[in-house]
């Protein structure tokens, strides 16, 4: 089954959050990880490997895990990625994004300050547990409201639905999302996405023939 953003995600205790955004691999044009927000408004964003589904129903997404088992997971921030299965090196001092109090531990962990107080670490974060994706070009992330851009360089609009199988993480569906007030979703040939990367979702159509497209849409809506 495809899963949207902005659906309801599940743990096996109860109602996690929703899905925001997801991460996508640039080079397969597939999703690898959802990115889930606990706590309302004010809450985490955390990085979900996709490989953590287990079913989707009518009431949203379902993981293998609880929400508990949930808080424990990367937390996302604009310019940060991870896992990246390719490095190698001590992962926590690679962390050099927003967030770096792992570092900080694991170097009070090797001086021995910590002793006294109970923490416990993995000096320099070896062998490994968290780390930092430096390419962040080849895994976009990729929510309602980023850029649909066309092949001659223009914007065509916002992205509205985005879908993708809950096995593959092939994308199912794109639409653009028009309107001031009452908004509504213009379906996108899935034949017309070309490439995701950091500046948005670009298609392999010129803003005119994507505007046609709109255009005919919506007079037969």
């Amino acid at each position: 089954m495809e899963i949207s953003i902005g659906a309801d995600v599940h743990g096996t205790d109860g109602k996690i959050g929703d899905l925001t955004r997801v991460i996508v691999d640039a080079r397969s044009r597939r999703v690898t990880d959802l990115v889930v927000k606990q706590g309302g408004l004010l809450g985490h964003e955390r990085i979900i490997p996709l490989t953590h589904v287990v079913r989707v129903a009518d009431d949203g997404v379902h993981l293998d895990f609880t929400e508990k088992a949930a808080e424990t997971m990367d937390g996302f921030a604009e310019g940060r990625r991870g896992p990246n299965p390719d490095y190698v090196g001590p992962p926590s001092h690679d962390l050099q994004g927003t967030y770096q109090g792992n570092m900080a531990l694991d170097q009070a962990v090797a001086a021995g300050s910590a002793a006294g107080l109970g923490a416990a670490g993995k000096p320099m974060g070896y062998p490994g547990g968290e780390q930092l994706d430096g390419d962040f070009d080849q895994r976009p992330a990729v929510s309602k409201g980023t850029d649909v851009l066309t092949n001659d360089g223009e914007k065509a609009g916002d992205l509205g639905e985005f879908c993708f199988d809950h096995d593959t993480g092939a994308v199912t569906r794109i639409a653009i999302r028009k309107g001031l007030i009452m908004k509504h979703d213009v379906d996108i040939p899935l034949e017309w996405m070309g490439d995701i990367g950091a500046n948005g979702v670009l298609l392999n159509a010129p803003k005119g023939q994507v505007e046609a497209h709109i255009e005919a849409a919506e007079r037969a809506s």
